[in-house]
């Protein structure tokens, strides 16, 4: 966890180093809890739109930070933009969602 959190440092160069602390620790949970609920299709709107600007915040702090090469190299604007056109769909099949619907 420590290089992760020098590296999420890098990225977050703007922030004091507590907030950056804590923001590594955020984004590990985060990362955890919407892909779990994007899996299982458990509140997969909000997942999907949490999925997204994670990504986005993600993709702008590399981009600043490590320049635009970095970010494309890893399609994390691509991953953002995926999350987004999930967020955006009328209907999900085959989740938690749609079963709650009914």
């Amino acid at each position: 966890m420590e290089s992760f959190k020098e590296y999420t440092r890098q990225l977050t160069f703007f922030l004091p180093e507590a907030l950056s602390t804590v923001s590594a620790y955020a984004a590990t949970f985060l990362e955890i809890l919407f892909p779990l609920m994007l899996i299982f299709g458990f509140k997969t709107k909000f997942a999907a739109y949490g999925s997204s600007i994670l990504l986005l915040i993600f993709a702008i702090s590399m981009t600043i930070a490590s320049g635009p090469k970095a970010p494309l190299n890893y399609s994390v604007w691509v991953g953002s933009a995926a999350a987004l056109l999930l967020a955006v769909q009328q209907h999900y099949s085959l989740s938690i969602d749609q079963l709650t619907k009914k």
